[in-house]
């Protein structure tokens, strides 16, 4: 029953708005999605014309579930950057819009570094040409020194946070400033969502680990395809690709992390198998393993649960879909092949059937 996590700012291109939602809507339902997250919300500067928009989303002939996360920057730069003013802004749109099929996630997205694809990234050794990044949030009088202060009242209120985050170095300072969270507004049941992870390192493990804290991991197993590329640009230090490279066993092997996976779907196809395929056999675009100096591979089991029930509790929706049971969508994905008796290779067939809510929709 794959689930996914949906990054998609056509909303910023209103003439390709419709085009855009047909188009996705019809790829996905091809690959068995049964539910969406829009995690940039605001990029358009109108949230309650995008709200309208992934309202809108489902159909009778495809009654497909979004989830809309805000980006806390689109909002604070609307609010003249007032940390109270955005604060009030964002408490409005709790719940009002919710629908059976759509909801505004009581969250915040932030960008705490760039793009991998052109190395815009927080890592603990410059690049092999000098290259430094640079943070991502410092705008207007906030930044990653004033943050704990920026988001205190949110965390008090039972807010979720979601971080894109690429680095080392970033990964770490989002555990800190958990811990510092913690330390002055204790809460029990929070979700630290890390977006993309493309590189982690010990020190950020033990960390987590030692301070028994719980970060949900929501990884791109697309940058797969990319290793090859970014080894060939010799650009990073040996061991960013070889020692520190989306480390999805080390995830899998803590009671302090859960992992689910997305797709960053206004890049790369949406096709929840296909990320599992790659997490599962930690191939690059042309089929060669990478070269890890540590097992890094995950079970099938485990990437299956990525695109469902873990992928479901990323979003807060395990009670109504993730997996089956009393009182859920009668929502699933029919396969000829099984895939835990089978092959790794059984992760690249196709879709037979998608039923939802209890109706054959494919």
């Amino acid at each position: 029953m794959p689930y996914m996590n949906k990054l998609n700012s056509v909303t910023s291109r209103p003439k390709n708005a419709e085009k855009g939602r047909l188009m996705f809507l019809e790829n996905s339902k091809i690959n068995g999605v049964i539910a969406v997250g829009e995690y940039i919300g605001g990029v358009s500067g109108n949230i309650l014309d995008e709200i309208k928009y992934y309202q809108e989303m489902s159909t009778p002939d495809y009654p497909i579930h979004s989830s809309y996360l805000i980006n806390y920057q689109h909002v604070s730069n609307t609010n003249a950057n007032d940390n109270q003013a955005t604060y009030d802004e964002m408490m409005s749109y709790m719940e009002k819009y919710d629908t059976d099929k759509f909801k505004v996630m009581k969250a915040l997205k932030f960008f705490f570094d760039g793009a991998v694809i052109d190395h815009q990234i927080m890592l603990s050794e410059p690049l092999k040409d000098g290259y430094v990044g640079e943070w991502n949030y410092d705008f207007n009088g906030h930044n990653m020194k004033t943050f704990v202060g920026d988001m205190i009242d949110y965390w008090k209120q039972g807010f979720d946070f979601y971080v894109h985050s690429q680095g080392d170095s970033s990964q770490l300072a989002i555990a800190h400033f958990v811990k510092e969270l913690q330390e002055l507004h204790t809460r029990e049941d929070y979700i630290a969502s890390i977006q993309h992870f493309a590189f982690s390192n010990d020190e950020f493990f033990k960390f987590v680990n030692d301070n028994n804290l719980h970060m949900q991991i929501s990884a791109l197993p697309l940058y797969l395809d990319v290793w090859s590329m970014w080894e060939k640009a010799d650009l990073y230090p040996e061991k960013f690709l070889q020692q520190e490279f989306l480390r999805l066993k080390d995830v899998q092997d803590s009671e302090n992390f859960s992992l689910s996976f997305h797709s960053d779907a206004s890049n790369n196809p949406t096709t929840p198998l296909y990320g599992v395929y790659k997490a599962v056999t930690r191939k690059d675009i042309s089929d060669e393993p990478i070269k890890d100096k540590t097992n890094q591979k995950i079970d099938v089991v485990t990437g299956l649960k990525a695109i469902t029930i873990e992928a479901a509790k990323q979003n807060r929706n395990e009670a109504i879909m993730g997996s089956l049971g009393p009182g859920k969508q009668a929502s699933f994905v029919v396969f000829d092949k099984d895939f835990v008796e089978g092959t790794s290779e059984d992760l690249r067939q196709s879709v037979s059937n998608l039923v939802m809510d209890g109706r054959v929709i494919f």
